[in-house]
């Protein structure tokens, strides 16, 4: 859905791979889940909010309404998208990111 609408993806196959990742090209954006094995999404905002502190962090996942708003807050997260979710949330929530970052990028 992301590269339909014109975005590069990056598609990593856990939450060290990601970190990898971010570390061998720029990212604009991370999604990540939240459970993973691993590294958890959690562990993933942690390390990029240390190394990368401006990118932007959205977490895609079942526990949406179960999270502590100031978990989120602590660990740098910018979104959240809670499953089952339409393609137009995801979209919105990653263009506003952007647009945000870009913003403060001034």
């Amino acid at each position: 859905m992301l590269r339909d609408s014109g975005y590069v993806v990056t598609v990593a196959k856990n939450g060290s791979d990601g970190l990898e990742c971010c570390e061998q090209e720029p990212i604009d954006l991370v999604l990540s889940d939240i459970s993973m094995p691993g590294l958890s999404g959690w562990d993933v905002a942690a390390r990029l909010r240390m190394r990368f502190p401006r990118t932007p962090i959205g977490f895609v996942t079942g526990w949406g309404d179960q999270l502590d708003p100031d978990r989120l807050t602590r660990t740098g997260v910018s979104f959240v998208v809670a499953k089952p979710f339409q393609a137009l949330d995801v979209l919105r929530h990653v263009a506003q990111a952007l647009a945000a970052r870009a913003v403060s990028d001034g």
